[in-house]
């Protein structure tokens, strides 16, 4: 059995007393002694962050909490997810596509990294889609919060949303078009983009990208009973 001091754990201003005492590190006499910078000691970082949206989505799965507080749990996974894959993944795809992959401090390359994040994710999306789906929204049916989509409205309120649509959102959407002689747009992160084919009036036909403006609620309330 190997020894390190405790100073060396990576304490920011340890005490004094405490740096001679030592810490017992596993070891085998089968295999190489660990050290501080063993990869076996490291949990990896990225893989880290989201056992914790994992915590984090357990709240909102908790029957306990109020109904609206389960709502906003989930969200902030929602919200969570999409900085992890703005800042970390992205970072780590930066480092596979130079051509000089690191290695964390636990072991795993940017390869490996991304891929163990692309099967925890997809569990972790699933987990959400099917609280929200099968859970949280017959919840909030019951309390009378209910999310419509188009095809269960009445021609009233058909009517009334498509007024919304010709009067609030129609001349705010800019379509930018791409084409040989256009670029690709420019995609901001967290903002909804529609691709869509747009025609002319002679009929020609061409890609389009039409970003959502961040200023309009992604839900409107009802108009007509």
């Amino acid at each position: 059995m190997d020894t390190i001091p405790k100073s060396t754990l990576g304490a920011d201003e340890p005490n004094e007393a405490l740096q001679a005492i030592p810490v017992a590190i596993p070891s085998s006499p089968h295999l190489p002694p660990l050290t501080e910078e063993s990869p076996e000691l490291y949990f990896n970082r990225e893989l880290s962050l989201l056992e914790f949206q994992k915590r984090v989505l357990e709240q909102a799965q908790g029957p306990q909490n109020p109904l609206l507080e389960r709502v906003k749990f989930l969200s902030i996974v929602s919200s969570n997810l999409d900085e992890f894959f703005m800042v970390r993944v992205s970072g780590l795809q930066k480092q596979l596509t130079s051509g000089t992959p690191e290695v964390s401090v636990d072991g795993l390359d940017s390869a490996t990294q991304l891929q163990l994040i692309r099967e925890e994710v997809r569990k972790l999306v699933d987990d959400m889609q099917n609280l929200f789906g099968d859970t949280l929204l017959p919840a909030l049916q019951l309390e009378g919060i209910r999310v419509s989509d188009i095809s269960s409205l009445t021609p009233e309120q058909r009517a009334e949303v498509d007024s919304y649509f010709l009067r609030t959102v129609f001349p705010v959407l800019t379509p930018l078009a791409f084409d040989p002689h256009r670029p690709f747009p420019h995609i901001s992160n967290g903002i909804l983009n529609l691709a869509v084919v747009v025609r002319d009036g002679q009929g020609t036909e061409n890609f389009a990208r039409i970003r959502m403006p961040s200023a309009l609620p992604r839900l409107v309330p009802p108009f007509a009973k």
